[in-house]
């Protein structure tokens, strides 16, 4: 009977294992997938609950409640938003942030490393057949003439090209793509890997690395680089084998390097990057990246000092922006069929649900990160280190493919502790 009952156990954990891989490969494909894979997990999780089989206790509420107080205080924010539809959209699609807390933290399962990292490498494997795809979609557009060219294939020209998926949101999963595949080629060698595990990650990386150039996430790139150089670093220094980390950042760098010098349009967008004077192109709304998040930061901060400790919540977010936009005369921001949000994700959380909302999101990244360190959970702090500092131009908690991957990705690496659960088997 017992041993009929750890089989049960065991093959329970591994069809977990499986939808998490599933949801982690579908994830860049959203958003219809991804959700009926979200029912599926649903579906599993209620089965273990008829069943009495779900781990419930004060530490486990309490760090459920870490995870999610800021999106709680959100669902308050109801009572003082007067554009309820607008409230009920992003709230709906925000309700991810509530299940993926509650889901990872009452099944009884914890994956072994190996599993993680297999649930990573199919995610980044994703993102890059998705690029692919789109690029093999507009690869036609480029040869029609002046009037496409380079354009068709760069921002969200590509990142469209298949699904609906802002350019920057997708940035944003290669970057954390590329990351992820260096911390466990360069980093953790308590875990070893298959040769052809190795050639498939070097791959991802080189090809993911351009991705990020030709999308033109600027902030992406930057995150992405910083960290792809510490770890080539930490582990020639460590390890003395310099030659892999070597050839794939020169790899990147004269690929990148070719590519942008190569590139009118790419010459024009790093130019955005420092002209951040009101020098507006008399045929173009849109007159620098860094211009704009000046102007939008400004704003947002004029809106938060009206509402200091509540905001004005999640339904009134964007319009008291676009308010502030009119009142002030930024004429830049205010471009027919384009909303403009706070552009910084702690900026967005102050703007919607005030000083409060920013404390309690707060309190997540930094409760989190401190006790991901305790238990030498490295690759937590890597991915929230990179949603933070990728977050700082761009405010990912108002888009879904941003709510997906910060609520999928938070739960499902603070869970499955890669240090604690460290796995020796090969893979």
């Amino acid at each position: 009977m017992l041993k009929v009952t750890k089989m049960h156990q065991l093959l329970n954990r591994k069809i977990w294992g499986l939808l998490l891989i599933l949801f982690a490969f579908v994830l860049p494909f959203g958003p219809a997938i991804p959700n009926i894979v979200v029912g599926l997990l649903g579906v599993f999780w209620l089965l273990h609950l008829v069943r009495g089989k779900l781990v419930v206790s004060k530490e486990r509420i309490g760090i459920i409640l870490i995870f999610t107080g800021y999106f709680l205080w959100y669902l308050l924010t109801f009572f003082y938003s007067e554009n309820v539809d607008f409230f009920q959209r992003k709230l709906t699609m925000q309700g991810f942030l509530l299940f993926f807390p509650v889901l990872f933290f009452t099944m009884p399962y914890r994956l072994p490393k190996k599993t993680v990292y297999i649930t990573l490498l199919g995610f980044s494997t994703s993102v890059a057949v998705l690029i692919f795809l789109s690029f093999l979609k507009q690869l036609p557009l480029y040869f029609e003439g002046p009037d496409s060219g380079l354009q068709a294939l760069v921002g969200n020209n590509l990142s469209t090209a298949l699904i609906s998926i802002q350019y920057l949101s997708l940035s944003l999963y290669a970057s954390f793509a590329v990351i992820a595949c260096s911390y466990i080629l360069f980093v953790d060698t308590s875990f070893r890997l298959k040769r052809k595990y190795k050639v498939i990650m070097i791959l991802l990386i080189i090809f993911l690395s351009g991705a990020l150039v030709i999308l033109g996430g600027r902030t992406s790139i930057f995150v992405t680089a910083l960290f792809l150089f510490a770890f080539a670093l930490y582990s020639a220094v460590k390890h003395r084998n310099y030659v892999v980390p070597t050839l794939i950042i020169a790899a990147v760098v004269s690929g990148c390097a070719l590519f942008l010098s190569n590139s009118e349009t790419f010459e024009e967008r790093w130019t955005e990057v420092y002209n951040f004077e009101n020098e507006e192109n008399p045929s173009d709304s849109y007159w620098g990246g860094t211009g704009m998040r000046l102007l939008i930061w400004d704003c947002a901060i004029k809106v938060i000092s009206n509402d200091p400790m509540l905001g004005v919540g999640v339904g009134d977010e964007i319009d008291q922006l676009t308010l502030c936009y009119k009142v002030y005369m930024r004429n830049q921001l205010l471009v027919a069929g384009k909303t403009f949000h706070a552009h910084n994700i702690f900026l967005q959380a102050a703007v919607r649900a005030g000083l409060l909302g920013l404390f309690l999101f707060l309190l997540f990244v930094i409760y989190t990160s401190w006790m991901a360190k305790r238990k030498k959970n490295y690759l937590y702090l890597i991915f929230i280190a990179t949603f933070v500092a990728s977050g700082m131009t761009e405010s990912f908690l108002q888009v879904n493919a941003g709510v997906l991957f910060l609520a999928f990705f938070s739960a499902f690496i603070y869970t499955n502790n890669t240090e604690a659960l460290a796995d020796s088997s090969d893979t």
